[in-house]
C-alpha cells in the first residue's frame, strides 16, 4: 500500500522533474575520410611520417608504436597528425623551380643524317618542390588536402605529393609536392592498423 500510495507517486515525480523540456539526441559528426597510416603505394611497409611541429614530412618503415605515423582527415580537408596540421611551405619557390636535366657521358643518340653521337637528354627526378611541414592548426585554406589515392594539396586540383627518394642508409624518404603525374611515387593508400 505504502509503495502504490507515496513511494510510486514520488518517483514518477522526481522523473518529471529530472527529465529535459526538449527530447535530446546524440547526432553523430561525419566520419573522418582517414584515420591511420598512409602507406605509399610503391612500397607498402613505408608510411608518411610526421612528428612535432616544424618537422618536415617524410617517408619511413611503418611502425604502431610511432604516433607519428598516424594521421586523421576531416570532411571539411583538415590533415593533422597528433593533434596538429600538415601544409605545403615554401609553395612559391617550388612553382618556380626549374626542371633539372643532366647529361649523361654513357649515353648517347646518334642524330639522323649525322656521323657524330651526342649526349641524350635525360630528365632526373629531383627534390624540387614544396616540402610538407607539421604546423599549429590555423585551419585556413592553406591546411586543406584533397585525398583518394594521390594526395593534394588544396583540393583536386593542387599538387600531389610525392615521395621522390629514399636513402638507403637511414631508410628515410624525401617527399615534396609536385605537379600531378599518375605514377606510383604518387599513390597512397589508408589503413588503420588498430
Amino acid at each position: 500500500m505504502f509503495l502504490r500510495g507515496v513511494l510510486l507517486p514520488m518517483l514518477s515525480a522526481a522523473g518529471l522533474l529530472g527529465a529535459p523540456a526538449t527530447p535530446v539526441a546524440a547526432v553523430p559528426g561525419p566520419p573522418p575520410l582517414h584515420q591511420g597510416w598512409i602507406i605509399t603505394e610503391q612500397t607498402p611497409y613505408r608510411c608518411l611520417t610526421g612528428g612535432p611541429v616544424g618537422t618536415i614530412l617524410h617517408t619511413a618503415a611503418c611502425d604502431r608504436a610511432s604516433k607519428a605515423q598516424d594521421f586523421y582527415q576531416t570532411s571539411d580537408g583538415h590533415f593533422t597528425q597528433n593533434g596538429n596540421c600538415v601544409q605545403a611551405v615554401d609553395t612559391v619557390a617550388a612553382l618556380k623551380a626549374p626542371a633539372v636535366t643532366k647529361k649523361p657521358a654513357a649515353v648517347t643518340k646518334k642524330p639522323a643524317g649525322t656521323g657524330k653521337p651526342k649526349p641524350a637528354q635525360v630528365k632526373v627526378m629531383t627534390d624540387s618542390g614544396a616540402s610538407v611541414r607539421v604546423v599549429t592548426c590555423t585551419y585556413k585554406g592553406d591546411q586543406n588536402w584533397w585525398y583518394t589515392t594521390t594526395l593534394q594539396a588544396g583540393d583536386r586540383k593542387g599538387r600531389c605529393l610525392t615521395e621522390v627518394s629514399v636513402d638507403g642508409a637511414t631508410g628515410h624518404g624525401t617527399v615534396r609536392l609536385q605537379e600531378c603525374t599518375g605514377k606510383s611515387n604518387q599513390q597512397w593508400r589508408s589503413l588503420n592498423p588498430w
